[in-house]
């Protein structure tokens, strides 16, 4: 997993990218859509505990584009 990290990295200063802006970015991304997420389950009247992985999944998948 290191090799391949590294590998990411020396792409991304090639690029002339900021790797760790990048990997921020990325992670702000997750962190906005995982709360819509369990917003969008509280109004349904459940948490993310009580879905099984299909069911977690699919709320997922059903935020593509709202955001």
């Amino acid at each position: 997993l290191g090799e391949a990290l590294f590998a990411i990295v020396q792409c991304a200063s090639r690029l002339e990218l900021d790797p760790e802006a990048a990997l921020r970015e990325a992670n702000a991304r997750f962190a906005r859509r995982m709360r819509h997420v369990e917003q969008v389950a509280r109004e349904r009247g459940v948490t993310l505990t009580m879905l099984d992985a299909a069911e977690r999944l699919r709320l997922w998948c059903e935020m593509d584009g709202a955001l």
